[in-house]
């Protein structure tokens, strides 16, 4: 596989945030949906942990990346 240019990987991070994004709004909809005795399916805040993480993650890589595109000017 090619190596990415900075600027090649930070649009690879924003499209992956953007389809990260969908997946947990559909997660999140079937989620908070109850079955048919009236239960949740799931508990959400596991959910919400990784929705955290994952932001967590794509914040990281965008400041890495800011932060070489900063220093290569």
């Amino acid at each position: 596989m090619e190596e990415m240019s900075d600027r090649e990987m930070l649009e690879f991070v924003y499209s992956s945030q953007v389809v990260l994004m969908g997946m947990i709004q559909r997660i999140e909809n079937h989620l908070s949906k109850d079955d048919e005795e009236g239960y949740r399916k799931s508990d959400t805040r596991s959910h919400l942990e990784v929705h955290d993480y994952l932001k967590i993650k794509v914040d990281q890589v965008q400041t890495e990346l800011n932060i070489r595109a900063i220093q290569e000017g």
